[in-house]
Order: C-alpha cells, then structure tokens, then sequence
C-alpha cells in the first residue's frame, strides 16, 4: 500500500469505531453489556483469523493487479472492521466496571 492509503485507513478506523460504538450500545440495551462485549470480542478475533488465512491468498496475486488490489482492499476492509470491533466497546467496558466498583 502507498503510505496515503495507509494514513487513509487510520484515517478511517476511529470513524468506524465511533459508529461501532453506537452500535453496541444499542445492542446492550437488548442483550446485555458483557454478552455484546463478549460478542464483539469474539467476532473481532474471528476477523483476525481470516485475516491471517487470507495472507496466502494475498500473495499468490501479481503485485501490482487489479486482482491484487482487490484482494489487499478486502484485507484492509477486514482490518478496519476487527480494529472498530475489538475497541468500540470500550464505553461499555467502564460502564460495567463503574456499576460494580465504588
């Protein structure tokens, strides 16, 4: 990746974080706290596993495709949706902690 596209997905992570966040949140409401930060814990680690099982899959393209590019975007999408997963439940991590600790 060139370095804009790079600065292009941090850049983008914290939006997505902040989205995710909202998300959560309301999904609390529904199911609970710790069950939706469990989930979205787990759906985050599920991410990080494709993500390193796609690595072959990226490397047997020819650098500089359009098939390559296809496949780092689909890896970065990825990245951008485990990082937003793994840390917009962070509000509700101290809300939790802050209901059981005086």
């Amino acid at each position: 990746l060139a370095p804009a596209q790079v600065q292009l997905i941090y850049v983008v992570v914290p939006l997505v974080m902040a989205a995710m966040s909202g998300l959560g949140t309301r999904a609390a409401r529904c199911f609970g706290r710790a069950q939706v930060m469990c989930g979205f814990k787990t759906a985050g680690i599920g991410l990080l596993v494709c993500m390193a099982l796609l690595d072959s899959w990226v490397k047997r393209s020819a650098v500089g495709s359009s098939e390559h590019t296809f496949r780092v975007a689909v890896v970065a999408a990825l990245y951008v949706v485990r990082t937003g997963l793994m840390n917009c439940t962070y509000p509700l991590e101290e809300s939790l902690l802050m209901d059981h600790v005086p």
